[in-house]
């Protein structure tokens, strides 16, 4: 940042900016409320890393024991055995409501 632009220069730029131009005041009002935008950001960042997790969805199926029960077809638990359905990498692979 140069001498010439204070902070209240940028300021006082910023209010002029958002007189003239009604779209960069509702932009501005719209940062403000961030949490709602938090929100879906994270929704959006979360339903891309699952398309970049899609290839490992092959190998991570949901299939059904005699008993009843769900298991992973690649997950291991710590007996050797195939993991019960949904394992730590499922819920990361799939959204909640596939689970």
């Amino acid at each position: 940042m140069s001498d010439y632009d204070t902070p209240e220069k940028v300021a006082t730029r910023d209010a002029e900016q958002r007189r003239r131009d009604p779209a960069a005041a509702a932009a501005q009002r719209a940062m403000d409320r961030r949490p709602s935008w938090g929100y879906s950001s994270d929704l959006v960042a979360l339903c891309a890393a699952r398309e970049m997790a899609a290839p490992l969805r092959a190998k991570h199926q949901k299939v059904q024991r005699l008993d009843g029960t769900y298991r992973c077809t690649s997950c291991r638990d710590a007996y050797g055995a195939h993991a019960d359905w949904p394992t730590g990498t499922d819920r990361l692979i799939y959204a909640e409501e596939e689970l």
